[in-house]
């Protein structure tokens, strides 16, 4: 399976990027946004909220953010004290730390339980498939075919997602966009119990 070219090159500017500084990183963007005059660059930038996670979701191995350290009481993982609510996505520092607490194996659960993740900890106002696989790609939880697993939880009852824009009504975006509902809210905290 090839691809998408747009992950594609995203994968190599990621793995580009990654033994830089900060102030690197920001000069290396800082050209490749005026060599290809990107005058709407703010489009591109990620909320406030996940700057704060940001370096711990993309730039840490993932290997050393995976399993228990000896001597380390269940639930009591770096970064997060056992006695927060496990049932509570926003207690969650990084996305690793919510799926190895989660019990989720099939598709739907885990484009739920992301999405959950992006707009309750993250704060998005709207979500795309892009956003969602490619963070489950990231943790080894890629989906094959998102759209259709999407289609499948904004079909069930009570609705678990509903899209908010489709492709082109504003004449820019080319994805379509979700929000998780209420319901789809509370199945996902059940995935932590």
């Amino acid at each position: 399976m090839q691809l998408d070219p747009e992950i594609s090159a995203m994968n190599e500017a990621l793995d580009a990027l990654k033994n830089l500084d900060n102030g690197q990183r920001k000069r290396v963007v800082d050209w490749i946004t005026a060599r290809y005059r990107l005058t709407e660059v703010s489009k591109f930038q990620t909320p406030e909220e996940e700057k704060q996670t940001e370096a711990v979701e993309i730039f840490q191995p993932v290997e050393k953010s995976v399993g228990r350290k000896r001597g380390r009481k269940p639930g009591a993982q770096k970064g997060r004290p056992a006695a927060l609510d496990k049932t509570d996505i926003k207690n969650y520092e990084t996305v690793l730390d919510l799926f190895s607490e989660a019990n989720v194996k099939k598709v739907g659960p885990k484009i739920l339980l992301m999405s959950a993740y992006l707009q309750e900890k993250l704060k998005f106002e709207e979500i795309s498939s892009f956003d969602i696989n490619s963070r489950l790609k990231r943790i080894k939880h890629g989906v094959t075919n998102i759209s259709t697993a999407i289609n499948g939880l904004m079909k069930k009852e009570p609705q678990l997602l509903v899209e908010v824009e489709k492709p082109g009504e504003d004449g820019k975006s080319p994805r379509r966009k979700f929000r998780v509902t209420e319901e789809g809210l509370k199945l996902a905290e059940t995935f932590l119990k």
